[in-house]
């Protein structure tokens, strides 16, 4: 399944880099990106898509919010979000 079909119709999905997509949730502040946003791409694509020993492929993201800021400088924020997010990822839910 299409990581696009596992978000609303107003959300954007891009190709960032290599393995790397960018989720942009229009209207949406960073704490209402959190848990249920960001969870149903997770599942939907775990339990549609496995790695080569046949594991559920894992999801792992960064939230972060455009201000009046440099879009740049929201990329390093989520990044440093993807960082910590990959230190302490949880599992999936059931």
């Amino acid at each position: 399944m299409g990581l696009s079909l596992a978000v609303r119709g107003a959300d954007r999905v891009y190709r960032w880099a290599g393995d790397e997509f960018a989720i942009v949730f229009p209207n949406t502040t960073a704490a209402e990106g959190r848990p249920g946003r960001r969870a149903r791409p997770r599942c939907t694509i775990a339990a549609s898509s496995t790695t080569s020993q046949g594991e559920p492929l894992l999801v792992s993201y960064g939230v972060a919010q455009l201000s009046d800021g440099d879009p740049v400088d929201l990329i390093d924020v989520a990044d440093e979000a993807l960082l910590a997010y990959k230190s302490a990822r949880p599992p999936l839910p059931n």
